[in-house]
């Protein structure tokens, strides 16, 4: 069996980390599932295979995906007790802190070897926004029996907004993911409620009293 194949309905399923995926994984039938781009993939089975089926992925706005990763480490102790996000972006958003795939746009993990134009790589593109009724649209066009998604690994509600108090760390989430606003057309949505502070000096502030309390902590 092919990782994130399900060969009863014959679909890839491109399973991005914190869409949602493990939900649809376990909806159709896959085995074997794994964090792999679509790209990679394609690697592990043979053309006929892969050429035959239809691609699937669920798509996400950058900004409220990186809040969700965050929170599911620091929930899952992936990453030091309490490191703000701030820090956490600049050192995870590169890439060293985060596992092989994970910091890459989810444009990129949508297209397969040598392709630049998603929509000759993808069948379907569910929104996470409009998860419910991309979902039931779905098994209606594949002949999928529906079943409402159940909610999987999921952290406890919260605003992911709160975590963005810095302009600062908007523009570099949106400048990371460009691909993403781009091709998906996501936007952040500022509202009144969010208190945006400015840049360099409440961001160096922030990491100060992280490191201070890290280095309390190794003592005791």
């Amino acid at each position: 069996m092919y990782h994130n194949y399900s060969e009863k309905y014959n679909i890839i399923f491109i399973h991005i980390p914190k869409n949602a995926g493990s939900a649809i994984v376990k909806e159709l039938g896959i085995e074997k599932s794994a964090h792999y781009p679509l790209s990679v993939l394609q690697k592990m089975m043979p053309k006929e295979v892969f050429d035959n089926a239809k691609k699937v992925a669920v798509i996400r706005n950058p900004w409220e995906r990186m809040s969700s990763y965050y929170n599911y480490r620091q929930h899952h102790g992936q990453d030091p007790q309490n490191m703000p996000f701030t820090y956490w972006l600049r050192s995870g958003i590169v890439g060293i802190n985060m596992p092989r795939y994970d910091s890459l746009s989810q444009y990129l993990w949508c297209l397969d070897e040598g392709e630049f134009r998603i929509w000759n790589s993808m069948d379907y593109i569910l929104n996470y926004e409009t998860l419910g009724q991309d979902w039931y649209e779905l098994c209606k066009l594949e002949n999928i029996p529906y079943n409402p998604l159940p909610i999987v690994n999921k952290v406890n509600t919260y605003n992911w907004k709160s975590h963005y108090v810095l302009q600062d760390d908007i523009s570099l989430v949106g400048n990371y993911f460009r691909s993403d606003v781009k091709g998906f057309n996501y936007k952040y949505d500022k509202e009144n409620d969010i208190n945006l502070m400015g840049g360099k000096e409440e961001m160096e502030k922030t990491l100060q009293n992280f490191l201070i309390n890290r280095k309390l902590g190794d003592k005791s």
